[in-house]
């Protein structure tokens, strides 16, 4: 809803709930403010601005990550000349098996490939863009979530790909094991 404006299918019964939630919330809050006048009110909604800016921020800065992976990855399949469908291509491999990249998110990028009527699971990564290396174990937990997903689906493969290096660093690398230890590759 944040990026089109418009309620998801199957969420639109919950927002009466949500409405009352936030308005008990609320009033809570301004209860404890005393005395409350337009200058408090007004503090109140530059407070709630920040984490929009910041949250718009991330969305760009994982956005400009993906459209340089997904550049990346076409040129490493254009030789098998890809044919590209919205947020996916597909390709015949050196066995001649066709193969899928998908990107979405949860995860952001998936390889599949069809075998005798089945699909594989080949691959899921997961992207992390953000260059700040004081998050950068949030995000890895964040990524660790992502791949439990992928791993329930059959993905035996799971990459984290980080804009910050922790794998050069053994005190980094083992806790970049620890915080998402279902990651089968590292690259930072």
């Amino acid at each position: 809803m944040e990026e089109t404006g418009k309620v998801r299918a199957g969420i639109e019964s919950a927002l009466p709930t949500l409405c009352a939630s936030l308005a008990v919330s609320v009033s809570a809050l301004v209860l404890e403010i005393d005395p409350i006048h337009q200058g408090i009110v007004h503090e109140l909604q530059l407070l709630t601005l920040g984490p929009q800016f910041r949250g718009g921020n991330n969305n760009d800065i994982g956005r400009k990550a993906m459209e340089r992976l997904r550049g990346l990855l076409v040129g490493m399949i254009a030789p098998y000349k890809p044919v590209m469908a919205g947020h996916s291509m597909a390709f015949q491999n050196d066995s001649g098996l066709t193969c899928h990249v998908r990107f979405a998110s949860d995860p952001d990028v998936t390889f599949t490939q069809e075998l005798g009527g089945q699909k594989r699971h080949l691959l899921a990564i997961e992207l992390k863009g953000g260059k700040d290396i004081s998050n950068v174990w949030n995000r890895l937990g964040e990524a660790e979530k992502s791949h439990l997903s992928a791993h329930k689906v059959a993905f035996n493969e799971r990459w984290t790909v980080l804009n910050v290096d922790v794998v050069s660093g053994l005190e980094t690398l083992s806790t970049a094991k620890e915080k998402s230890s279902s990651t089968t590759r590292r690259r930072g």
